[in-house]
């Protein structure tokens, strides 16, 4: 999108999408599960800290104790689909 940040997104066969967001500058990283328009479950480090965004509760922020990578995010998404 600029010469300091990029966004993918990912369209998935149940018509949902991966929002996958990085900012050099900010060092912000961000990942979302979109349905519908609206996040179900989510994962950034936003303000410095890494946290989830629970399928349960989106809005939520559960810290978690380490960087979360892509890859891990991935299967989260996965097990979800595939309980869905």
């Amino acid at each position: 999108e600029s010469r300091h940040h990029i966004r993918l997104r990912i369209f998935l066969t149940d018509r949902s999408l991966l929002d996958i967001y990085y900012n050099q500058a900010t060092q912000k990283t961000a990942f979302a599960h979109i349905q519908k328009a609206r996040r179900i479950f989510g994962a950034d480090n936003t303000n410095g800290f890494w946290h989830w965004h629970p399928v349960e509760d989106p809005e939520k922020h559960v810290p978690a104790d380490k960087e979360i990578a892509f890859g891990e995010f991935l299967r989260c998404v996965e097990e979800y689909l595939s309980k869905a």
